[in-house]
């Protein structure tokens, strides 16, 4: 996937629309989606948001517990899902992007990888409920 189609997928524009608008339907669609709002800075247009989901490595800990005795090693214990999202005020419309990373977190806190994520339905998910909410609200619904 070029950069290009990479901002491709992880932009969206709306015409006729408040900043303001915007920010709150981008907040109430990552709440939505089960993502903790960790930083909400209104003046720079910038969110960011977080979800963490319980995946133990089992065979990593398995592994550890039979070679190193049960407790030792480090393992996969939790996937952290982290979204920033922009939303900046342009002439005529209000250009929102997301940048998506997922993260496996291990037993002793660390980080055993990260990396971004090139799925567009991810985005594609989250972009609908943002675009229903710009909807409603230019609506008065």
């Amino acid at each position: 996937m070029t950069q290009l189609q990479v901002r491709q997928m992880q932009t969206r524009e709306y015409s006729e629309q408040s900043e303001r608008n915007v920010l709150r339907a981008v907040i109430g669609a990552l709440q939505d989606e089960g993502y903790i709002l960790t930083v909400v800075e209104p003046e720079l247009g910038l969110v960011t948001a977080a979800m963490e989901l319980d995946e133990l490595d089992n065979g990593t800990k398995s592994f550890n517990d039979f070679f190193y005795g049960p407790g030792s090693g480090t393992y996969q214990t939790v996937r952290r899902v982290e979204v920033s999202a922009t939303v900046q005020e342009k002439s005529q419309s209000v250009r929102v992007r997301l940048n998506i990373v997922a993260k496996a977190l291990t037993n002793t806190g660390g980080t055993s990888w990260s990396q971004p994520v090139y799925s567009a339905k991810t985005y594609q998910d989250i972009f609908s409920k943002v675009d229903k909410s710009v909807f409603l609200t230019s609506n008065d619904l």
